[in-house]
């Protein structure tokens, strides 16, 4: 079954609708939409390896104002997508292993997989009622493009890739004692380096925690503690530090 990555959507003609509505959109109204890049390439990876991937929502969505319509973050593009593939507790393993790893997911807004929800650090939300994998993409993201992460799709199938994961820039940077701790592009999101590998902190605690001194970087009390660093890198590596 081949994905459908663009076409005409129309608010239902009846209720009951739901919120949200940013750009109010009437009953009956019809809108041209195209998948936002990164959703267009990624579903079209899993595709072209047999999986069924949705993009445009079914009415229930359409009656309010998700990723899955195209009046819900720019007005004409679609930000999520719905992935069909049989094993939830797999691809679970798989993605949230990239989520918190190296790799630049600060494209990402949100997953649900296998009954949970993680931002794009891989840190967990609560539940969610999605057994599927859904993926939302942030609003600034909508025409870039996601080659790596779609090599990490075809990797997954079993198709060998030879590219390594690109370093994400820091904009934001502390080191402290045999750490670094940055943000990219000024995402919520924080990577720790030991300045031989670095992952992301997925630990909700340390994250809050490390997230408040970096915005006080040009505050005299902006340096970070050290007794954060033995919890984070217990978080991060599973192991302390001596």
């Amino acid at each position: 079954m081949s994905v459908v990555l663009s076409g005409t959507a129309y608010r239902p003609s009846s209720g009951p609708y739901r919120s949200p509505n940013p750009f109010g959109i009437r009953p009956g109204q019809a809108v041209r939409w195209t998948a936002a890049t990164p959703i267009a390439e990624i579903a079209t990876a899993f595709n072209k390896h047999g999986v069924t991937v949705y993009v445009i929502g079914d009415n229930y969505h359409l009656r309010g104002g998700q990723d899955h319509t195209p009046w819900s973050k720019v007005l004409g593009r679609i930000f999520a997508c719905d992935v069909m593939y049989g094993d939830a507790a797999k691809m679970e393993r798989w993605l949230v292993g990239i989520l918190r790893g190296s790799e630049d997911t600060s494209w990402i807004d949100y997953v649900n997989i296998n009954n949970k929800q993680y931002n794009g650090s891989g840190t967990y939300q609560g539940y969610s009622g999605d057994h599927h994998l859904h993926i939302s993409v942030e609003k600034g993201a909508v025409n870039g493009h996601v080659s790596r992460f779609v090599q990490l799709i075809h990797a997954f199938f079993g198709q060998k890739t030879t590219t390594t994961a690109p370093k994400p820039v820091p904009t934001v940077t502390k080191r402290e004692g045999r750490f670094m701790f940055f943000q990219v592009q000024g995402k919520p999101e924080v990577y720790i380096s030991n300045f031989v590998t670095y992952r992301h902190v997925p630990d909700p605690a340390t994250l809050k925690s490390i997230q408040g001194r970096l915005k006080k970087l040009g505050a005299s009390d902006a340096d970070l503690v050290p007794e954060v660093v033995p919890s984070i890198n217990e978080a991060v590596w599973g192991k302390k530090v001596d």
